[in-house]
């Protein structure tokens, strides 16, 4: 009888195990709590571009920048991005001037924004399912990435095929580890039909949703891009003909303080 008690526990035991492992998890932010985020934020970019048809030698251009971000809620719905303290180097130069914060308003509990042209870098690296998942599970998550060319602003749309890869503890906070894979593939059809315009982008994502707290806690998106706008033959005297092809690496990072 003992014998057939303990089977019956280490069962039980078990399959509360399981619930717990199997269970959804609320990945949104909590706006209702009074308080502000403190960030540090990093980009890094080499491209390589070339701005007329007739060249062949890619001008090579490495830029970083970093700067303090800072998240607070306006309201049970949104939040605002403030980022300020910026530094930026380019080719290794340190750019001595100063540069003024800047403001980013109505971002929602799924890390997006209610303007998704306000900074489209923020709108792919906060983002978050839009449903609870469990461990394993898959959700995708539409983007959009606005591409300016000569005679529009293409709004290209993407994907993050997110996954909910792990629970980890970083940092002595149990963390949701979110995966994904960022795709924009998009072909652009231009007003001119002579023009020919180009926006290929593919990366990876990783985030740590703070489980407890019910906030990023670091994310990371590492993104190749192919780019290009050729204007075509121009008829309108008034208008310039352009043309841009560019390769670049990204690297983008938030990491709470």
């Amino acid at each position: 009888m003992k014998t057939t008690y303990l089977l019956i526990g280490i069962l039980f035991l078990t399959l509360v195990a399981c619930t717990e492992e199997a269970k959804e998890n609320v990945l949104e932010w909590d706006f209702n709590k009074d308080k502000s985020y403190d960030y540090t934020y990093s980009q890094i970019i080499d491209s390589e571009a070339i701005f007329s048809r007739d060249s062949i030698t890619p001008t090579m251009i490495n830029s970083v920048v970093n700067f303090d971000l800072l998240i607070t809620t306006d309201s049970t719905e949104w939040a605002n991005l403030t980022m300020s303290n910026a530094s930026v180097t380019m080719n290794g130069q340190k750019i001595d001037q100063i540069i003024p914060d800047v403001d980013l308003q109505k971002m929602d509990k799924h890390g997006k924004f209610k303007n998704s042209n306000a900074d489209a870098i923020f709108d792919i690296l906060l983002a978050l399912p839009k449903k609870d998942l469990k461990v394993g599970a898959t959700d995708e998550v539409a983007l959009i990435f606005p591409f300016n060319t000569p005679d529009s602003v293409y709004q290209t749309k993407g994907v993050n095929r997110m996954k909910f890869s792990h629970i980890e503890t970083k940092d002595s906070v149990e963390c949701a580890v979110l995966t994904g894979e960022i795709l924009f593939d998009e072909e652009l059809v231009p007003q001119n039909e002579s023009a020919s315009y180009k926006f290929l982008a593919k990366g990876t994502s990783i985030l740590y949703f703070d489980l407890e707290n019910q906030c990023v806690k670091q994310a990371k998106i590492d993104v190749n891009l192919d780019a290009l706008w050729d204007s075509g033959v121009i008829t309108d005297t008034t208008q310039v003909s352009t043309y841009s092809k560019i390769k670049m690496h990204s690297v983008y990072e938030i990491i709470a303080k």
